[in-house]
């Protein structure tokens, strides 16, 4: 599928390569220009990516810009083991890998990522392994590795962060202080993990609050007003009031017992 969003570069695999089902996008640096990469697949064959985006090493013109060179239907040369099921996204530097990407890159990186996930159904969360499905970077699982056959650190440090803290949320739709913290505790969490920690942070919150701290927040107070109800003179805590309160249950049935005994 070749999208509006993008300025169509097609490479001459774009529609031969084989068939593939996308169920994984992975991001990369391509530690040059986008245009030299550009020049670069066409040169080389058996080497190629989906997409490109621009930074502003590249010029005003092309920061942001989104090259599509394959087609996303079709197998492109950048994933090693992942090239049957993913897509992949190579994003300007410059050369240099540690450059963070700028606003326009990380805009064009959201839009493009959603725009896949919603035309090939791919799961809107971390991808949890090698072979699974979700978002992820080249390097996410080692390198060498399962998609990369060289040692790396592609996208680099400060990109991944970057993926981590305001790409991927956005994506996923992660807001607030949770996004601003990073969502790398969530790589190593299942799908059936997520559903049970949503079910017991369900089950923790009661009518009228919003979390389980506000839950807690609630009961605490109950037991507090609770406490102080059942308070007597003469008694100094909610316990001592208990037992004196039992005690005179205990007489007032002893009274009863011994009236029916007289009749």
């Amino acid at each position: 599928m070749f999208f509006d969003l993008a300025v169509q570069k097609p490479l001459p695999e774009a529609e031969s390569q084989l068939r593939i089902t996308p169920r994984v996008v992975i991001v990369h640096t391509m530690v040059g220009s986008l245009l030299g990469t550009d020049q670069l697949f066409r040169r080389k064959s058996g080497l190629e990516s989906h997409f490109g985006i621009g930074g502003p090493t590249d010029g005003a013109d092309l920061d942001g810009v989104i090259f599509q060179w394959m087609d996303t239907d079709r197998r492109a040369d950048a994933n090693l083991n992942a090239n049957a099921f993913a897509v992949s996204i190579e994003t300007s530097d410059g050369g240099d890998e540690s450059r963070p990407w700028s606003p326009k890159q990380l805009d064009a990186l959201i839009r493009l990522i959603g725009v896949l996930c919603d035309h090939h159904g791919i799961p809107r969360r971390i991808c949890d392994r090698a072979d699974g499905s979700g978002l992820g970077w080249h390097v996410m699982f080692g390198a060498p590795g399962p998609w990369t056959p060289v040692a790396k650190t592609c996208p680099g440090p400060v990109r991944i962060a970057q993926l981590k803290d305001t790409v991927f949320p956005a994506v996923i739709g992660v807001t607030g202080p949770q996004a601003g913290m990073g969502i790398a505790q969530e790589d190593d969490m299942t799908e059936e993990q997520a559903r049970q920690l949503k079910a017991i942070f369900q089950g923790l919150t009661v009518q009228g609050t919003a979390s389980p701290e506000e839950t807690m927040n609630l009961l605490f107070q109950r037991v507090k007003n609770i406490e102080a109800a059942i308070n007597v003179p003469g008694t100094s805590s909610a316990e001592e009031a208990f037992n004196k309160l039992f005690d005179r249950v205990r007489n007032i049935e002893n009274m009863v017992e011994e009236i029916k005994n007289r009749a």
